[in-house]
């Protein structure tokens, strides 16, 4: 009887389990989140988007495609492989959840304010707009359309800041190549070394096409050491651009060690100054490179030493004898 008893009392206990878990799903299923939809932030045709305005408190960044060529505000190249990145993140970016609730109010007012809001063009017509933005870690990224609901952001696979590509300032998508010009539209190159006039020399077209070192018989030219010189001009990269300063602009008034201007068959110049300036401990930029240049005499940026050394040769490098 006792052990009767005790079998009744387990299966009470056991109904009783099974009845609170029961009910514990049901209530789960009643509050369950609804499913997040996946593109809520995809464009339908991307293939259409000719322009990008990328818009925060720090200003506005245009990014429009010429016809064969992406600009940045009109006045540079972009470098194509951030534009790459960006269309990436634009294709694969995903809502996992909203943003949780206590929390939604305070974020979406921070996107408006201090986010980036993110314009989608295609032949002058807005495609679509959304905020874009992330936690101060930058760990979190979230996307908003105006007025709506924010959303935590990530690329599938991937442990990335996905707000981050829209965070870039306009000289982080600048085309880090000095000069950025067709070599078939090649007219001369002309290197000067001040204080050292002899070092300079001029490279030109001849009769026959064939580039030539003005004053240095064809016969007695390395062409081989010329044509690898002009390549390594052609590829020349700033490793980081330079915010103007008054540090650089009395740097600009010095003479510089080294000058390169290349011509194109229109007459427009691309010229490349480099000066005898280490930039400070201290200096965000300070990663022993040793020379800062001026571009187009506007435009300053730090160099790799590595790649400047083929670049800084006097005209007696050139000669066979």
């Amino acid at each position: 009887m006792m052990q009767e008893k005790r079998n009744k009392q387990r299966l009470i206990t056991l109904v009783a389990l099974l009845l609170a878990t029961a009910g514990m799903l049901w209530l789960n299923s009643r509050g369950e989140a609804p499913t997040v939809n996946k593109d809520l932030f995809k464009t339908a045709d991307l293939t259409t988007i000719n322009e990008v305005v990328l818009r925060s408190a720090a200003g506005a960044t245009q990014l429009k495609f010429s016809g064969s060529q992406w600009r940045v505000n009109d006045q540079f190249d972009a470098d194509r492989g951030m534009i790459d990145v960006l269309f990436a993140t634009l294709r694969q970016a995903e809502p996992r959840r909203p943003v949780a609730g206590v929390q939604r109010d305070s974020i979406a007012k921070v996107l408006e304010q201090s986010g980036v809001e993110v314009t989608l063009i295609s032949g002058g017509e807005k495609i679509d707009v959304f905020y874009a933005g992330g936690n101060r870690q930058k760990t979190q990224a979230y996307f908003m359309r105006p007025g709506d609901t924010p959303y935590v952001v990530t690329i599938p696979g991937y442990r990335v800041y996905t707000a981050g590509i829209f965070e870039l300032a306009e000289q982080g998508w600048r085309s880090r190549y000095v000069f950025g010009f067709n070599w078939r539209n090649f007219s001369s190159l002309e290197a000067k070394f001040p204080g050292k006039e002899t070092a300079g020399f001029r490279v030109e077209l001849d009769d026959h096409q064939y580039f030539g070192i003005r004053g240095l018989a064809l016969e007695q030219t390395d062409t081989a050491k010329l044509n690898n010189y002009l390549d390594a001009v052609s590829l020349l990269q700033v490793q980081e651009y330079q915010t103007p300063s008054p540090v650089l602009d009395s740097l600009g008034k010095m003479a510089p060690l080294f000058f390169i201007e290349v011509r194109d068959v229109g007459g427009t110049a691309y010229t490349l100054e480099l000066f005898p300036f280490r930039p400070s401990s201290t200096d965000v930029s300070a990663r022993a490179v040793p020379l800062i240049g001026r571009i187009d005499r506007r435009d300053w940026a730090v160099f790799r030493e590595s790649d400047l050394l083929s670049l800084i040769q006097p005209k007696a490098f050139f000669s066979k004898e």
